[in-house]
């Protein structure tokens, strides 16, 4: 119950129409309330422990229903992906302004569901055995994250010079 529960991203994976984007709207709205509450809380921290969480609940349910290698309830690859988005941009000393906030959840979301090489391509090897399913539900989200944050590093860097 407790791993299905982490896994949808406390329920919102269950949510009609694109739980992927419910998963990440969890996710943003996590960092929102960090960076409101001024919450002292290492976004690489959250997403490591979230991958690693998010790992071994979708290894264990992708176990228990192997007729579906990524089910589409599991959003908590969504979340780590948002998690990973918002540690780059940050990394590239972007203040994650609510203008930030959306555009880098909206570019996350275009590379997470659009997939292309090499996130769609890892995401089909890694599900193609039960022993890699769990890794291959969260790897691509956070290779997604890596070209959003750079389109937004680019569009930010285009914009002040």
């Amino acid at each position: 119950m407790m791993i299905r529960f982490l896994a949808s991203g406390f329920g919102s994976g269950y949510l009609p129409f694109m739980p992927g984007t419910w998963g990440s709207v969890v996710g943003i709205l996590i960092v929102w309330a960090l960076l409101y509450f001024n919450v002292d809380i290492s976004l690489w921290g959250l997403t490591l422990g979230t991958f690693f969480i998010g790992w071994i609940c979708s290894h264990l349910l992708v176990k228990q229903a192997p007729e579906d290698m990524d089910p589409s309830y599991i959003v908590i690859d969504e979340m780590a992906g948002i998690f990973l988005t918002f540690a780059l941009i940050q990394w590239y000393d972007i203040p994650l302004t609510p203008f930030i906030l959306v555009l880098g959840f909206l570019l996350f979301r275009v590379f997470d569901i659009i997939k292309p090489f090499p996130i769609g391509w890892v995401d089909n090897k890694l599900a193609q055995s039960i022993n890699t399913a769990g890794l291959g539900v969260m790897v691509d989200d956070l290779i997604a994250a890596i070209p959003a944050a750079l389109i937004v590093y680019v569009a930010k860097s285009l914009m002040c010079c």
